[in-house]
């Protein structure tokens, strides 16, 4: 049973395809019949070009032994298969049964088709040989053959013929003798005929066939039912044959001036014997013919050229099939063009072959070039892009390759170029990487700025073609630069003052902090719209956005001296700026004090008092303090006449006046003295002087204003207010009473004079 099956298969792939009388557009592609043996089954495919319809309806007029299975498909490149198993069951007799085929789209039908089943035993056709024969041929000749064919089967069988091989040698069918175009035929039960072909037999080509051996072509006859039958195969070996053939690997050789090539050409024995080949060069005038001049040869010399041919061996036998590797060398004149012709022939027995090279003489200039720039997108300020390339010689002779570098317009004030061309001498096939040109970012460059970079490239003297760009930009460089630093100490205070400049191409932002090398008070003084933190007591960092190029920030801070450390050193405080776009890269301002160990700094002592020290500290005291005591000293000048005037006064009332008679003071009556009086005493008159002439007196009586001295040192200054507190009353007495001894009698004077003499103000 599984043997029948796959005998039904086979048949049905063998069986030709129709296509279906179909409505519209739709086709179903359904064989003309099938085959199906007594009891066996089979699959009919049915091919659909469109994806229309969904159902394939399927009936027959066959008794219900023929059995129709479920109907499936399948899609694949677009095309619909339906796959329908047939199978024959017991009882089903031999005949053709009708089978229609529907494509249905609900209930309109789109395409139909109808075949024949045929239900029969196998066929059977037997050929009168057995095995393959052999027949020698000649080359290029017609020769047949033929074999009988037997139906030893008992049905009428429509016999197919076929003819199989791998020659291209042309043939065509005989029928019992005679030539015919279609040898398809009905063989009877018992029925025999002759079927044969003609063969036009070819020539031999590259050693095939060789000699005694052939194509071989294989004849088959099969039954139009199932497809079976049988075969008969036969050889045409051929005769000797000598032939030679000439392969060049093209037709022009091309050279550069002054220089030398090869062709090679194969040398191949296509005959099926060996033998020797000659081989010689014939120089071929303009006209295409030989050039009697020059006989034939292995080497010649005509107007500068020289031609030879290499790898001849004249001697040697070449085997069937077998290839010789010649060349035929030009060695070109010094020249910027030209050409030569020869004819390369071959001669194997009676057989020359031959073929035309030439050669001419070719400028081929070309270069290509390959950038190395990995850093040149970004220009960074004060930092040079080198532009290098790979430049490489793809011409036949030496050459110089230019490399020009042009930038864009809108490129200039951003991208400095330096230089614009480049030179490069090469040999053919050479490369060389050079330095090209350096690109650097103009100094006036803002960051992010743009411009484009072209190179072209071409051969010097030609107009070189844009090969490659180069989009660049300014990278952002951050520059900040202290200008102006004072630092200044106030006893143990060190003040810092400076102005920051941003000198970078961008508009930046800041974050600057200040460091102590040393645990002691600090703090900086920020700008306006700085940000910090406002609860802060010692503001020690702030922040600061959007700082425009070249601005100036006043940057202000101050730190103290440490005074509680044993030994003496040096504290160190730097103020540290950095940038928003760099924030790894610092820039730093550093401030330096030296300070003395507690066992170096004074100290009071503890015995007695050292009066140099103190006179040493009232001296600077009085000396940073002068214009006070000068002041002390014209009140008190003034004060003591005053005095005395008033004594004298009182001394010529008392004269004029008799002495009252005094009476015993109470101890009660004292406190009246600080009793304030009831009526104000009338003023005595001023002297009237005009204000031009006091102001001249002033000025010619003053001395020139000295500059204020500096601050004492604190310590210094507390001893001598500790000396001055001590001795104050005592001192001012004895001052006092040096003045009034130097006061000499006024002469008479102006009114002018005694008014400023009054106000002792020298």
């Amino acid at each position: 049973m599984r043997a029948r099956v796959m005998v039904a298969l086979l048949l049905l792939t063998l069986l030709p395809l129709q296509p279906t009388t179909a409505e519209g557009s739709t086709d179903l592609a359904c064989p003309d019949h099938v085959a199906l043996l007594p009891e066996g089954s089979t699959v009919l495919q049915i091919t659909q070009n469109d994806g229309a319809g969904s159902v394939l309806n399927v009936s027959t007029d066959a008794p219900s032994t023929l059995m129709v299975g479920n109907v499936t498909a399948q899609v694949a490149d677009g095309v619909r298969t339906w796959l329908i198993p047939l199978q024959a069951a017991t009882g089903l007799e031999q005949d053709r049964y009708a089978l229609n085929i529907s494509l249905l789209d609900g209930a309109e039908g789109l395409a139909s088709c109808s075949l024949d089943v045929w239900v029969r035993t196998a066929s059977a056709l037997v050929m009168g040989s057995e095995g393959t024969s052999t027949f020698i041929v000649e080359e290029s000749t017609r020769t047949g053959v033929a074999v009988n064919l037997t139906n030893v089967g008992a049905l009428d069988e429509a016999v197919t013929f076929t003819m199989s091989t791998e020659s291209d040698w042309t043939w065509g069918w005989t029928l019992n003798g005679v030539q015919v175009d279609d040898p398809n035929t009905s063989l009877a039960g018992g029925e025999r005929t002759y079927i044969g072909a003609w063969i036009d037999v070819g020539s031999v080509e590259n050693s095939q066939p060789l000699a005694g051996e052939g194509p071989t072509f294989t004849i088959t006859a099969s039954s139009s039912f199932d497809g079976r039958g049988d075969a008969w195969s036969f050889v045409l070996a051929m005769d000797d044959v000598f032939r030679v053939h000439l392969a060049p690997h093209g037709e022009n050789l091309t050279v550069a001036p002054g220089t030398d090539g090869r062709m090679e050409v194969l040398v191949t024995n296509v005959g099926n014997a060996p033998r020797t080949v000659g081989l010689h060069l014939n120089l071929l005038n303009e006209e295409g013919g030989v050039d009697d001049s020059i006989e034939g040869t292995d080497r010649f010399l005509h107007e500068g050229w020289t031609v030879a041919l290499f790898g001849a061996l004249p001697d040697v036998m070449l085997d069937v099939g077998a290839t010789r590797r010649i060349e035929v060398g030009f060695l070109a004149p010094w020249a910027d063009h030209g050409r030569l012709n020869v004819r390369l022939t071959a001669q194997m027995g009676d057989d020359v072959q031959s073929v035309d090279i030439n050669g001419s003489i070719v400028l081929e200039r070309g270069f290509q070039m390959d950038l190395h720039t990995p850093r040149c997108p970004d220009l960074v300020m004060d930092d040079p892009c080198i532009v290098n390339a790979t430049v490489r010689n793809t011409g036949n002779y030496d050459d110089v390759a230019v490399v020009v570098l042009t930038l864009a317009e809108q490129a200039e004030g951003i991208v400095v170029l330096e230089p614009g061309t480049a030179r490069v001498p090469l040999s053919p096939g050479q490369s060389a990487t050079v330095t090209l040109a350096t690109l650097r970012a103009h100094p006036e460059a803002l960051a992010f700025m743009t411009a484009e970079l072209s190179l072209a490239l071409g051969p010097e003297g030609t107009v070189p073609e844009t090969r490659a760009t180069i989009d660049l930009r300014i990278a952002p460089r951050v520059a900040w630069t202290f200008v102006d630093v004072v630092d200044e100490r106030v006893g143990n205070t060190i003040s810092i003052a400076s102005t920051l400049r941003n000198d970078g191409n961008v508009v930046d932002g800041l974050v600057i902090s200040m460091k102590s090398s040393h645990g002691t008070p600090m703090g900086l003084l920020p700008p306006e719209d700085a940000i910090f933190d406002e609860e802060a007591t010692n503001i020690r960092t702030f922040e600061l956005d959007d700082v425009p190029l070249g601005a100036n920030i006043s940057l202000r801070g101050w730190f103290e001296v440490p005074n509680d450390h044993e030994a003496n050193g040096t504290v160190f405080v730097n103020l540290s700026v950095r940038s928003r776009y760099v924030p790894e890269q610092a820039f730093v301002h550093q401030a330096n004090a030296s300070y003395l160990g507690i066992r170096w700094q004074p100290q009071p002592e503890a015995k007695g008092i050292q009066w140099s020290d103190i006179s040493d500290g009232a001296l600077t005291f009085i000396g940073g303090a002068w214009h006070v005591l000068l002041a002390l000293l014209v009140a008190a000048a003034v004060v003591q006449r005053a005095m005395r005037q008033r004594d004298a006064m009182n001394a010529e009332r008392a004269l004029l006046q008799p002495l009252p008679t005094a009476e015993p003071q109470r101890v009660e009556d004292w406190m009246a003295a600080f009793e304030r009086p009831t009526s104000i005493p009338e003023p005595a008159p001023s002297r009237s002087v005009r204000p031009e002439d006091f102001q001249a007196a002033f000025a010619a009586r003053s001395r020139p204003q000295t500059p204020t001295a500096p601050a004492p040192d604190r310590g210094l200054a507390d001893a001598a207010s500790t000396v001055l507190d001590a001795h104050s009353a005592a001192a001012a007495v004895r001052t006092l009473d040096s003045i009034a001894e130097q006061v000499q009698p006024p002469a008479p004077k102006s009114d002018l004079d005694a008014l400023l003499d009054d106000l002792d103000l020298e």
